[in-house]
């Protein structure tokens, strides 16, 4: 499963140049909204073949948004704190994986294989939830 998901994300340079020539913020938004409804359906399914599919499809998500994301990032960031922004966006990202690794284990006695559903959840509601406030920023960047 892992083969599968990472040989898509050999293709981010490829995200590079969409996030380029396109909307860094829909590419990011559509990216990680693909790739948390992917973990809504890794919770819920025990067929491999649909488990794979869903590898490789999280994998391009994942080559499309991120560099969109840190793109995106750097153009909302002020010059003199960039540094320091995108320190806090990577501690963020490692805080959230020690988070979810240290309640897996007890989500997964509660839920089962759901946890990973309820982890897609989460990650939808942020995006929600973030939603406004950086589109917002991105039209007063492209205005």
């Amino acid at each position: 499963t892992f083969i599968v998901f990472s040989v898509p994300m050999l293709l981010s340079f490829l995200g590079g140049r969409l996030a380029d020539r396109g909307n860094r913020y829909r590419i990011m938004y559509i990216g990680f909204g693909v790739v948390a409804m992917c973990w809504m359906v890794y919770g819920s399914t025990h067929d491999l073949a649909v488990l794979l599919v869903f590898c490789a499809v999280e994998g391009f998500a994942y080559a499309l948004a991120l560099p969109a994301k840190q793109a995106f990032l750097v153009m909302t960031s002020p010059a003199r704190w960039l540094g320091s922004v995108q320190g806090l966006e990577s501690s963020a990202m490692n805080v959230a994986a020690f988070v979810g690794t240290v309640t897996a284990p007890f989500l997964y006695g509660r839920i089962s294989g759901y946890t990973i559903t309820l982890g897609g959840l989460v990650a939808f509601a942020g995006l929600v939830m973030t939603a406004p406030t950086l589109s917002r920023q991105w039209r007063r960047l492209t205005a």
